[in-house]
């Protein structure tokens, strides 16, 4: 029998949350089938690790909310373990977007957030096969919103590797027709088409 992969097969997610609302999302990837790697405080480990209703049994609260996720145990007051969960991390960030078949739509998703008194969001700019020309725009912003969540959509129709990047302006005072003191910033993914 052939086993079933996720759409996250491939995927590595290095975690160091503790809370529920930072241990959900990871429990929903590994359901998706990334493999999330958690890191623990040594002997301890987790705090829901004890929060159990009997005694001499797994928590079903730490086992419900790390379901599929991998535990290490690091101590990170230690250069020792850092340096670990640094080589971890690194290991993940090689992780790349895989598309399989050709004319393959990708679903890209960004959370923007101008700190305060910086100013707001005054464009967002999509450059999808990495030649610098930033030729889809988002055209729902209207420069009130300092935190703002873009989306798109794109589809590869050429096997490679791209590098789309997303671009976003800032200005201080919102105006979107001033082209003078934007701030941008870039982000950036790596999608490979086979």
């Amino acid at each position: 029998m052939t086993a079933l992969h996720g759409p996250l097969h491939g995927v590595q997610v290095v975690c160091c949350s503790t809370a529920q609302a930072g241990t959900v999302p990871y429990m929903l990837m590994a359901d998706l089938g990334a493999e999330v790697i958690k890191i623990e405080v040594p002997e301890v480990g987790d705090n829901s690790r004890g929060s159990t209703v009997m005694p001499g049994f797994p928590s079903t609260y730490f086992e419900t909310n790390n379901r599929g996720v991998k535990s290490v145990a690091l101590n990170l007051k230690t250069a020792e373990g850092r340096e670990i969960l640094h080589r971890l991390v690194a290991r993940a960030a090689q992780q790349r977007i895989l598309v399989r078949g050709l004319a393959m739509t990708v679903a890209f998703s960004a959370f923007v957030e101008v700190p305060r008194g910086a100013g707001t969001i005054v464009a967002a700019e999509w450059d999808f096969d990495g030649a610098g020309e930033y030729a889809v725009q988002d055209t729902s912003l209207d420069g009130s919103a300092s935190r703002y969540t873009i989306t798109a959509t794109y589809a590869f129709d050429e096997p490679g590797t791209y590098f789309p990047a997303l671009r976003v302006s800032t200005q201080r005072e919102g105006n979107m027709a001033s082209r003078y003191a934007r701030v941008q910033n870039l982000g950036r993914v790596r999608v490979i088409v086979s």
